[in-house]
């Protein structure tokens, strides 16, 4: 409990990249990823976790020492983090071998 007490700021920001994750992730699949939707979500993301900032510098101890532009600022990178952590996921974990052009991995040779 130390840890959280001594970091809550850092739990906060991980909220809001997780929440705005799942905000982008909805607005895609409700949208049947549509290209005039999608291209959206980094915008829709940011500015949710832009507001999801100010809400915790209300309700946050260690978010109440900053001042209004900085809990903004937090929370807009945090909700596009979002967007990034996403790409992550999707390049790098889920399809490793969708840069290779025949799909096939090298080392075997």
């Amino acid at each position: 409990m130390d840890w959280l007490a001594n970091n809550g700021s850092v739990v906060h920001m991980v909220a809001i990249v997780v929440i705005c994750a799942f905000i982008g992730f909805a607005i895609k699949t409700g949208s049947g990823g549509n290209e005039k939707v999608t291209r959206w979500i980094p915008l829709i993301v940011g500015v949710v976790g832009g507001i999801l900032g100010v809400v915790y510098k209300f309700i946050s101890a260690e978010y109440a020492n900053l001042d209004i532009l900085m809990a903004i600022a937090s929370g807009i990178v945090s909700g596009l983090a979002s967007t990034g952590a996403h790409q992550v996921v999707k390049q790098v974990i889920c399809k490793p071998n969708a840069a290779k052009p025949n799909g096939k991995d090298d080392s075997s040779q």
